[in-house]
């Protein structure tokens, strides 16, 4: 029989200066200065030139020409938001023009103050000479802009918010509600408008799981915001949606119906006598939008 050889002092020994030497080996051939290693130009490049701003709706659009120093790679532009939280901007040596020309724009801002932006010119590792400052104001945000036009007009059941976006900018519209009468009746919805729209959206006044407002008056308070949750002062609004009138169903029948039949006569197609809620009437059956319970529906016939 083989015996293992790992068994032999001798031969134990001789197998591990083997393994050392071939990595050692291998270390120094990665170490040598003459095989692929990468020099790093890490220096701080000179500093962006030709800042210019310009005003949009709660952003600024900034423009600026790159150094043309090899180590530069990126431009840092440092901020303080609205909210008094300092941010940043990283633009890449490669969103520039030919020319070397960058651009971007800052957005977020909820009101008109004045901005100081800090632009940094950096290597690779962040290494720079120093900041160029500017500073702009922006124009009125686009949300207190949409803010203004909205109007509520009372519908069957709910409201309609009426609104005009003229920014190219996505707007959301939030409301907070409550019966007048009884202000544990309350909810809140929130939608988001698209730039350059108008239009209106349907709101059922709901609260609770089932229930929602209906004939009775009612106070909304409307808010805008951006996707920086920067918003606008509320504003109230009293309005009242049409009463919902539940109609009896009682009298109401399918000419024709066959409880245990698949097939559809006057009033609708076909119905699922088998497949839904275990074959159990109402479950699947025609019949189900008739009695009143939302725990049960009609389904077309399918296999």
């Amino acid at each position: 029989m083989k015996k293992d050889l790992l068994k032999f002092p001798f031969k134990r020994t001789f197998f591990s200066t083997v393994i050392l030497c071939s990595l050692s080996v291998i270390f120094n051939s990665c170490n040598d200065d003459g095989e692929g290693r990468i020099k790093l130009n890490d220096k701080a490049p000179a500093k962006v030139t030709n800042v210019t701003t310009e005003s949009g709706p709660g952003e600024v659009y900034l423009t600026w020409t790159n150094p043309t120093d090899e180590s530069f790679m990126y431009t840092k532009i440092e901020y303080t938001n609205t909210k008094g939280v300092k941010k940043y901007k990283l633009i890449s040596k490669e969103k520039a023009n030919d020319s070397g020309i960058a651009q971007t724009t800052i957005s977020g801002f909820g009101n008109t103050n004045a901005v100081s932006f800090s632009l940094f010119s950096c290597s690779v590792r962040g290494n720079n000479e120093g900041a160029v400052e500017v500073s702009a104001s922006p124009q009125t945000p686009a949300f207190v802009g949409v803010a203004k036009t909205i109007t509520l007009t009372p519908d069957l059941g709910g409201i309609y918010v009426n609104w005009k976006n003229i920014y190219n900018t996505p707007v959301y519209i939030v409301l907070n509600y409550y019966a007048a009468s009884d202000s544990k009746k309350a909810g809140t919805f929130k939608f988001q408008i698209n730039g350059n729209s108008e239009s209106k959206q349907f709101v059922q006044l709901s609260y609770g799981k089932d229930d929602f407002l209906s004939g009775e008056e009612c106070i909304v308070n409307v808010t805008t915001e951006d996707t920086d949750e920067n918003a606008s002062e509320p504003i109230e609004f009293k309005i009242t949606p049409i009463a919902v009138v539940k109609i009896s169903k009682a009298n109401w029948s399918f000419p024709g119906y066959n409880d245990s039949s698949n097939a559809g006569t006057i009033g609708y197609s076909s119905q699922e006598t088998i497949g839904e809620g275990g074959g159990k009437s109402p479950a699947g059956r025609v019949i189900a939008m008739l009695d009143d319970n939302l725990e049960t529906y009609w389904h077309a016939s399918w296999k």
